[in-house]
């Protein structure tokens, strides 16, 4: 492996047309020999984290709303938050992820904000095996960007998808404006 994608946001391309990952946009929190582990952040779960049946305990004034991280171990939780403290694993400036109970609990204990910190509940996550993700990015699966906060934490999920492809200019923002059944065009 020559580089690490840890704190990539990867963009599925128009052609990728899998449904768990059709128009995501997905920021890989861990990369290494071994595989990938990635967190899909334009994607609602339509359910608030108190109403969610988890592990973790929300209270009744949690206003969080969860996420769909991907396919794998959709019963579990994953979370990022724009803090450096009081835990996780920095994934980018400005962005980290933690998916151990304790943390969760200690992170979420203050409904998402009143520490000053920004979060982020995801259940599930997007994994691939060693070599397999960086298969896929050689095959024009997905296009491959910085991450940045503002994305992860201040824009509208429906949003990121075309955002980041604009971002990146040139023929990645006429990407962006493709419609989501090009036969329609």
């Amino acid at each position: 492996m020559t580089e690490s994608l840890r704190g990539s946001l990867l963009i599925s391309a128009p052609s990728l047309r899998d449904q768990n990952f059709f128009r995501t946009v997905i920021l890989i929190c861990e990369h290494d020999v071994t595989g990938s582990i990635g967190l899909v952040i334009n994607r609602e779960a339509g359910l608030k984290a108190k109403d969610a049946m988890l592990p973790v305990q929300f209270s009744d004034d949690c206003k969080l709303m969860m996420r769909l991280g991907g396919p794998v171990q959709t019963e579990s939780v994953f979370l990022l938050h724009d803090g450096t403290s009081p835990g996780g694993l920095a994934v980018s400036e400005g962005i980290s992820f933690a998916a151990d109970e304790a943390t969760l609990q200690e992170l979420t204990s203050t409904d998402g904000g009143a520490d000053g910190l920004t979060y982020r509940l995801y259940l599930g996550y997007a994994g691939w095996g060693a070599g397999q993700l960086e298969a896929e990015i050689e095959h024009g699966a997905w296009v491959r960007a910085p991450a940045s906060s503002d994305l992860v934490f201040e824009t509208e999920s429906a949003k990121i998808w075309p955002e980041v492809l604009r971002r990146l200019g040139g023929r990645y923002a006429i990407m962006a404006q493709t419609p989501i059944d090009p036969e329609l065009n």
